[in-house]
């Protein structure tokens, strides 16, 4: 604030010395001509320097009261920049603005008490951009990837399936399913699509993550690892005692972590081998006749060929008098 000191001099309440902004309007001229920020506020004749994106750039305060300063700026600056003014006293204002947009938000930072992050334009991350800072620009900012569909958007569990993300702003990939590196990503030149191998994964469904530089995006809907479903073979022997206790042994394929039921009555102590090609049980009671055998995984059911058949034991005499 300045105020009259009646002697045609002014006298400065240091209290008052925080720089405020209350708007940024983007002034350029014909293309490839340095551009101007016209900045209105408040206490802008206590500014000592200005920077855009941490780089000081030329400023001339035009309004002797301190409610409007120009800022020279570099004919290609970036979308979206960070306004930063230094007063003598060390306080600090800042404020983004969308420059090539011509258009700020005006209800952005009134009084310049908190600063807004990049996120606030949909933007995610910032890398160095030296070529930039020559020109009064020292960072641009990167959008985060853009995922549109993965095909295929499912496979086995082995992993080893080639799949494809098209989307937008792919350069630099990274893809992971649930946390696990997937392999041989190949970006395409205009980075709007890539190609890699799926890792291996449990059952299920997973999260997939790309990163790039500019940030991470999970893809819509993940991938579904799958198991293959059980096949049997047969099952020896395929007959019994219908009062159970008979051991047995199935064959087959993709048997791990399966169930036996024998006519919808559980088998006990089941032991599948590390590969999933046999298991082992025991028989439950059961009536006299065939019975449907059927193995359940988590990938689905079988039935085993032929099924079991029990028999009522034939009756045993242990002596005669």
């Amino acid at each position: 604030m300045s105020v009259n000191a009646g002697n045609g001099g002014w006298l400065e309440d240091a209290s008052s010395s925080q720089p405020t902004i209350t708007s940024v309007t983007p002034i350029f001229h014909a293309p490839g001509a340095p551009g101007v920020l016209e900045i209105a506020g408040e206490n802008l004749h206590h500014v000592t320097s200005v920077t855009v994106d941490g780089l000081p750039v030329p400023f001339a305060n035009s309004d002797p009261f301190g409610n409007s300063a120009l800022a020279f700026i570099s004919p290609d600056a970036f979308d979206h920049v960070r306004i930063s003014l230094i007063a003598a006293t060390g306080a600090t204002c800042a404020y983004y603005v969308h420059l090539n947009r011509m258009k700020q938000d005006a209800a952005m930072h009134p009084a310049c008490t908190v600063e807004d992050s990049p996120a606030s334009f949909g933007v995610s991350h910032e890398v160095e951009s030296p070529s930039k800072a020559a020109l009064g620009i020292s960072r641009t900012y990167s959008q985060s990837p853009i995922v549109s569909f993965l095909s295929p958007n499912t496979g086995p569990a082995t992993g080893g399936t080639a799949f494809t993300l098209v989307g937008s702003e792919l350069t630099g990939a990274s893809v992971t399913f649930n946390g696990v590196a997937a392999t041989s990503i190949v970006v395409n030149g205009g980075g709007t699509s890539l190609t890699g191998t799926a890792p291996a994964g449990t059952a299920g469904n997973a999260t997939v993550a790309v990163t790039t530089p500019g940030g991470t995006t999970t893809v819509p809907g993940g991938y579904l690892f799958t198991v293959p479903a059980p096949t049997a073979s047969g099952i020896s022997p395929t007959t019994g005692s219908t009062t159970g206790g008979d051991s047995f042994t199935i064959t087959g394929t993709n048997l791990t972590g399966a169930s036996v039921t024998f006519n919808g009555v559980a088998a006990t102590s089941i032991v599948v081998n590390g590969a999933g090609t046999s298991l082992t049980g025991t028989t439950p009671a059961g009536s006299s006749g065939n019975a449907p055998v059927i193995i359940t995984t988590p990938a689905g059911t079988t039935t085993v060929p032929g099924g079991y058949t029990y028999a009522v034991p034939a009756p045993t005499v242990s002596f005669l008098s």
